[in-house]
């Protein structure tokens, strides 16, 4: 039989604490350069999305960027090609605008249909669509559709 001297003391539960956790391990001015890294981060991606979104959000209300969209949704070739309804995106992908009023708008922007996407672009002028042409599909669905139909 061991002796009671042999016997080791159960240890205390009360007195385990977890290991320090990665924040704990930082020092106060590292943690503080990290936030402030991580706030610049955030500040930059915030200031670049008002940067895109202010200007083609006021593209959007033109009168030549909604004529672009109405004559992209009641044509009837995209809707062939979409194999149904279209819907024309909101807010133009890409735009152009000349610097005298008379001149030639030019926008790209994506139309979604039960088939796909397709990236159109179009120019107008005055208020009026001069042109439209597709300029090739806008996800991996209509692709793979698209290279599938050829064969």
């Amino acid at each position: 039989m061991p002796s009671p001297q042999a016997q080791a003391a159960p240890p205390d539960p009360g007195s385990w604490e977890p290991a320090p956790g990665l924040g704990e391990r930082l020092s106060a001015p590292l943690r503080r350069v990290v936030k402030v890294a991580g706030a610049c981060v955030v500040a930059l991606a915030i200031s670049s999305q008002l940067l895109w979104a202010i200007p083609a959000w006021l593209v959007s209300q033109r009168p030549g960027f909604e004529a672009l969209r109405q004559g992209v949704e009641a044509d009837r070739g995209y809707q062939q090609a979409l194999w149904g309804p279209v819907e024309a995106d909101a807010w133009p992908e890409t735009y152009l605008l000349p610097e005298d009023p008379a001149g030639l708008e030019r926008y790209t922007l994506i139309a979604h249909g039960p088939g796909g996407s397709i990236r159109i672009e179009g120019h107008v002028k005055e208020g009026q669509v001069v042109h439209m042409r597709s300029r090739g599909v806008a996800d991996w669905r209509s692709a793979w559709r698209a290279r599938k139909a050829a064969r």
